[in-house]
């Protein structure tokens, strides 16, 4: 990763090789948008290519707004928020989606900007596919980017955040 940063707008670095600064920088918009976006964090469902035609539906992805490698880099603030979230989201996903559970992974090997996925285990999953599996699940709910879209809106309704 370059270390250089140019600031934005507001004087905030902003990571010109990052995808999820680029993202939050508005270089380009999630399907569905923001779920939840505030001064130290940011959540939107998992990014769907213009080449995939669905994703595993009701997959989130909380980030920080800092660049910041991994957890142990969170200054307690952002790690409050993070905590917080995280249970609100999956709260969220459990009664919009009769989700049975909720995973919360965090991994850094491929970004290296601290980001959390959440991801619903539906009712009927195989137990083969769940943990680190679960979106391996051949039967699993996927959504097209509107579908993806029309689940933005209920989760943000659901955490009384205006869509329009």
């Amino acid at each position: 990763m370059n270390a250089s940063a140019e600031p934005d707008s507001n004087g905030a670095a902003h990571h010109c090789d990052c995808m999820i600064c680029r993202k939050q920088h508005g270089d380009f918009s999630p399907r569905g948008g923001p779920v939840y976006e505030d001064d130290l964090v940011y959540a939107c469902h998992a990014h769907i290519s213009d080449d995939q035609t669905d994703q595993y539906l009701g997959w989130l992805v909380l980030e920080t707004r800092r660049h910041v490698p991994d957890l142990a880099s969170l200054t307690e603030a952002e790690a409050q928020r993070v905590g917080m979230l995280a249970g609100r989201l999956a709260r969220v996903l459990k009664a919009e989606l009769n989700a049975m559970k909720v995973y919360a992974f965090v991994v850094g090997e491929g970004m290296a900007h601290f980001h959390m996925h959440l991801i619903p285990r539906y009712p009927g999953t195989p137990h083969e596919f769940w943990g680190g599996h679960i979106d391996e699940w051949p039967g699993a709910p996927r959504g097209s980017k509107l579908d993806i879209e029309e689940l933005c809106r209920k989760l943000c309704a659901q955490m009384n955040i205006d869509k329009n």
